[in-house]
């Protein structure tokens, strides 16, 4: 009896072992799965630090009518260093005249670029709009910094006039996106259905809500 018990002991001790060694090594496998398909793994750099992110764009990201600017909440989600390099009135072509000054100064890991608000409201040509956006891509890319493209937020109301234009954007940042292999953060997609609850009484800017549910779009692509 003592031997049969002792048999049984052992059989425990061991197959306890074993279970909880399975248990670490499934534990290590995720976290390194989780590690290897984070953004920006394996990336080679350079002089850039992967814990900097310039959020690059108009005044929906500089955050006017927003006491927290979305790239404040952006830093929060991904515990980054998140630079508000949003510049108010501004078009895409103004992106691209600053882009390489930005790099140089901040030296980001990751640029996330949402132009093409302003371009639609001066109706600007579709085609130029996407080709300044993959020049600022390009020049990321150039400069070893991981380009995040964004579709643009919708506008409501009165300003619904210039939506037709807005999508005719959004669909071109789709497509270049494919085009360059760049991440995109689908803003649009992730407003439809509750544009008047997301967009401030300006029928432009997004709310205080729409800025964390911009940022929590970025976030996700990390």
């Amino acid at each position: 009896m003592t031997t049969v018990k002792n048999g049984i002991a052992q059989w425990w001790i061991v197959s306890r072992f074993t279970v909880i060694t399975l248990a670490c090594m499934l534990l290590a496998a995720c976290e390194d799965s989780r590690k290897s398909s984070e953004l920006g793994s394996g990336h080679d750099f350079g002089d850039n630090s992967s814990d900097v992110v310039v959020a690059f764009g108009d005044s929906i990201t500089a955050g006017k009518y927003n006491d927290i600017p979305y790239p404040e909440h952006l830093a929060t989600m991904i515990e980054k260093e998140v630079i508000n390099s949003g510049v108010s009135g501004s078009v895409s072509s103004s992106g691209t005249d600053r882009i390489a000054s930005v790099l140089m100064s901040t030296e980001p890991g990751f640029v996330v670029i949402m132009y093409g608000t302003n371009d639609a409201i001066h109706d600007y040509e579709v085609a130029q709009v996407i080709e300044n956006l993959r020049a600022m891509v390009q020049a990321c890319e150039l400069n070893k910094s991981i380009p995040i493209l964004c579709t643009l937020t919708p506008q409501t109301d009165w300003r619904i006039i210039f939506q037709d234009r807005v999508d005719d954007i959004n669909a071109g940042i789709r497509t270049l996106a494919r085009e360059e292999k760049v991440v995109l953060a689908d803003v649009a997609t992730a407003f439809i259905g509750r544009e008047s609850l997301l967009i401030g009484e300006d029928n432009l800017h997004p709310n205080e809500t729409g800025a964390f549910i911009i940022a929590e779009t970025v976030a996700a692509v990390f």
